[in-house]
């Protein structure tokens, strides 16, 4: 099995369902609801905000279809780009390598 190829072709489809989960307003609302209760720690508040941050920008509460459509193919095509990134670089370090010790080497 060709774990990369497995990776990249998955990828897309987990940034997908990561996206409709940060995009829950249920989800995003427990969140709130929870950051208001007065006995959490730095560290628990500061999860439940990076959360709610990261739910912020996923788009969640967008409320008109045409700009929720809009927001996701963004994401997906962002997914997209992110794995074709990814191949690109594991492609390049397995390319090999050397550095030119002459002039006459690059010429």
């Amino acid at each position: 099995i060709d774990w990369h190829n497995v990776y990249h072709e998955l990828s897309p489809y987990v940034t997908q369902l990561a996206t409709i989960q940060a995009q829950s307003d249920e989800l995003y609302s427990a969140l709130t609801v929870l950051a208001k209760v007065g006995d959490l720690s730095t560290g628990e508040r500061r999860i439940l905000d990076r959360y709610a941050r990261d739910m912020w920008h996923c788009g969640v509460g967008i409320e008109d279809p045409v700009v929720a459509r809009n927001h996701s193919l963004y994401f997906h095509e962002l997914s997209y780009l992110a794995s074709l990134y990814a191949a690109n670089l594991d492609g390049d370090a397995q390319q090999e390598g050397w550095l030119a010790s002459s002039r006459a080497q690059v010429a």
